[in-house]
């Protein structure tokens, strides 16, 4: 790879209304982007993209940083009105101390048995057994993401207003249940080889698109709520299969939403 942004500085600026991403280092090394306000961008506010060792710290936004196919770069002390941090792809980095709205954006790489029951947000990359409940996030870009993580539970969250309530990529046999998603642009989005998952009792209310998957097999659906369905027949969930249009299904779909939702 070619780099073709080294040692700059990106400082005290601010990085307003554009029509597309405020700030974009591609290919890029060792770059510093320190202290700028960076808002209401038409795309995201900060963007890491095929890029490494590069520090993102101490910028305030109304947008998102995000991190496509990013490794060892450091993102801490920023501070969110709101979208926070979204990945693809990416690990090694260092997300420390930033927050939306005085919350932590909690983010977790390599680990194992624990339980997260507060937080802003939830980023979790190569991670097993991680438990996440009782959250109520919103007004996010992704509530909760999984990277590469298997055996974990999200259960009794209630996630509104994200653009993506809870997202898994290559993610296997993990257990989402009793969650209520609502009034968000995608409600749960299993991606590429996301296997074996139980979604199990969760409220879809309101969503864009409730559910949907790509490239992942063998998952179960069981008892949800989908608000747009009221038939007592198995509730489709489409998708995609390297292309072609894939279905899913929830064989036993609640009439009325469990005892949780509010």
């Amino acid at each position: 790879m070619d780099l073709v942004s080294k040692r700059n500085k990106i400082c005290e600026n601010m990085v307003v209304n554009n029509t597309e991403t405020g700030i974009e280092l591609s290919n890029a090394e060792g770059n510093i982007v320190r202290e700028n306000n960076v808002l209401c961008n038409g795309g995201d506010g900060i963007t890491i993209a095929d890029a490494g060792s590069n520090t993102i710290e101490k910028n305030v936004l109304t947008d998102t940083i995000y991190l496509g196919r990013a490794y060892g770069n450091i993102v801490k002390d920023n501070s969110f009105s709101e979208g926070g941090i979204r990945i693809w792809h990416s690990s090694h980095n260092k997300l420390l101390n930033n927050m939306i709205n005085e919350k932590p954006i909690v983010y977790l790489e390599g680990k194992t048995d624990l339980e997260i029951n507060e937080g802003a947000q939830v980023i979790l990359v190569e991670c097993k057994r991680i438990t996440i409940k009782n959250l109520n996030i919103s007004n996010t870009c992704c509530a909760i993401h999984l990277s590469f993580c298997n055996e974990c539970t999200v259960e009794e969250n209630i996630l509104e207003r994200n653009s993506y309530g809870i997202e898994m990529y290559s993610c296997k046999r993990n257990f989402l249940k009793r969650n209520t998603l609502k009034n968000n642009g995608l409600g749960i989005w299993l991606e590429m080889d996301s296997n074996m998952n139980k979604i199990f009792g969760n409220n879809f209310i309101e969503n864009n698109i409730h559910a949907t998957f790509s490239v992942s097999f063998h998952n179960f659906w069981l008892r949800n709520y989908w608000d747009n369905w009221k038939l007592p027949l198995p509730k489709p969930v489409f998708g995609f299969v390297f292309g072609f249009p894939w279905i899913q299904f929830d064989f036993i779909p609640r009439a009325m939403p469990y005892r949780g939702e509010k």
